[in-house]
C-alpha cells in the first residue's frame, strides 16, 4: 500500500463520518495537517511507510478524531441524561401493557371466546404479548431520542445556581396517578384493539325468561379504526408518561398536556361521532325490556346516542385537564423563577 493510499483511506474513515457540509473542509484540513506532521517528523526527506503509520497513530483513533471535527458533539441514542427515566418509563409501560394482555387472556378464556388447542391458543397470547412489547420498545425509544437529538430539558439544566426550586406539595404531580394512567390507559388500548366485544350492555330476566349481552359498539367498525385508537390512547399513555419524568407542574407539562388532550379529543371525535359507530342490535335489546312504551322510548334514545355522549364526556374532561394543567403550569413557572 502506497503512502498517498494510506492517507487517503485514514482521511476518508474521518471525513465519512461527518455532515456533508464539513467533509470537504475537513478533508482538506486534515490533509495539511498530516503533511505538516510529516515534514516535521521527516525534516525534508521522502516520508516512508513507517513514517506515515507514526504520524497516523499520533493522530489517533478516526471515530474520536471525527468527534473532535464533529459541530455536533457527541452523541447516542438514549445518552446518560436520559437514560434512567427512559428505563423507568420503557419498564412501567411494558410492565401496564403485559399486565393488560394477560387480563385481556385470562378474561377470554373464561369467557369461552378462545378455540382451538391449548398450546395454539398460548402460542397467540404470548405472540401477542411480544409483539406489543417490540411496538411499546419501539415507541418509548424514538420518544425518548428525540427527546436526546432535541436535546430537551427534562430536569435541571446543569445550572447549579439556577436548580429549580423544591416543588411545593400542590406542585407535585402524583407518580401513583401517572401509573395508574399508564396501566388503565393500556387496558383501555388492548381491550378495543383485542376485543371490543367485551365492552357491551348485559341483561337478564327478560320476558322470554333469558339474557342477553349486546355489544356496544359495532365490532366490525371498531376493528377498522384501529389506527385511531392506538393514536388516542397513545396520546393519553404518552401524557401521563411525561408527568411520570417531570413529576412537577410547569409550562413544559402544560404543553405536552395540551397538545396529548387535544389529539385525544380529536381522535375521539372521528371514532365516535361516527353514525354506524353504534351497535343497531342496543336498541332492539331495549326494546326487549319489560318496561313501560315511554321508558323505552327515552332509554333507547340514550342508547343510540352513547357515542355522542362518551364524546361529550372526554371533550368535557379534556378541556378540563388543558385548563387545570396550563393554570398550574403557569402559576408554579412563575413560582419558580
Amino acid at each position: 500500500m502506497t503512502n498517498n493510499e494510506l492517507i487517503d483511506r485514514y482521511v476518508y474513515a474521518v471525513s465519512a463520518q461527518l455532515p456533508g457540509s464539513i467533509r470537504n473542509d475537513v478533508d482538506k484540513e486534515l490533509r495539511t495537517a498530516i503533511s505538516d506532521m510529516l515534514d516535521e517528523r521527516c525534516d525534508g526527506m521522502t516520508p516512508s511507510e513507517n513514517d506515515v503509520k507514526v504520524v497516523l497513530t499520533e493522530l489517533g483513533d478516526p471515530s474520536e478524531l471525527a468527534l473532535k471535527y464533529d459541530p455536533r458533539g457527541e452523541r447516542w441514542l438514549i445518552g446518560p441524561k436520559y437514560y434512567r427515566s427512559y428505563f423507568k418509563v420503557l419498564t412501567i409501560v411494558l410492565i401496564a401493557n403485559t399486565c393488560a394482555l394477560i387480563l385481556a387472556g385470562i378474561v377470554s378464556a373464561m369467557a369461552g371466546e378462545s378455540s382451538g388447542a391449548w398450546y395454539s391458543i398460548a402460542a397467540e397470547w404470548l405472540n401477542n404479548i411480544w409483539n406489543t412489547a417490540l411496538a411499546v420498545f419501539a415507541v418509548v425509544t424514538i420518544v425518548f431520542a428525540v427527546l436526546e437529538y432535541k436535546k430537551v430539558n427534562i430536569g435541571s439544566n446543569g445550572d447549579l445556581m439556577n436548580l429549580p426550586p423544591v416543588p411545593e406539595k400542590n406542585e407535585k404531580i402524583s407518580r401513583v396517578d401517572s401509573i395508574i394512567g399508564i396501566f388503565v390507559g393500556a387496558i383501555i388500548l388492548v381491550v378495543f384493539l383485542f376485543a371490543p366485544q367485551w365492552v357491551g350492555l348485559g341483561v337478564m330476566n327478560l320476558p322470554d325468561g333469558g339474557s342477553r349481552f349486546v355489544s356496544l359498539f359495532n365490532v366490525p367498525v371498531v376493528k377498522d379504526l384501529w389506527f385511531l385508537f392506538v393514536v388516542s390512547f397513545g396520546a393519553s399513555i404518552a401524557n401521563d408518561c411525561f408527568k411520570l419524568i417531570v413529576a412537577r407542574y410547569n409550562i413544559k407539562v402544560a404543553i405536552v398536556n395540551a397538545v396529548c388532550e387535544a389529539v385525544t379529543i380529536i381522535m375521539s371525535a372521528f371514532i365516535l361521532l361516527r353514525s354506524d359507530i353504534v351497535n343497531p342490535q342496543i336498541s332492539e335489546l331495549v326494546s326487549e325490556l319489560d318496561v313501560a312504551p315511554e321508558d323505552v322510548e327515552v332509554v333507547s334514545g340514550i342508547f343510540s346516542h352513547l357515542n355522542v355522549l362518551i364524546f361529550g364526556l372526554i371533550a368535557v374532561f379534556g378541556l378540563i385537564s388543558i385548563v387545570v394543567t396550563t393554570v398550574k403550569g403557569i402559576k408554579y413557572s412563575k413560582a419558580a423563577k
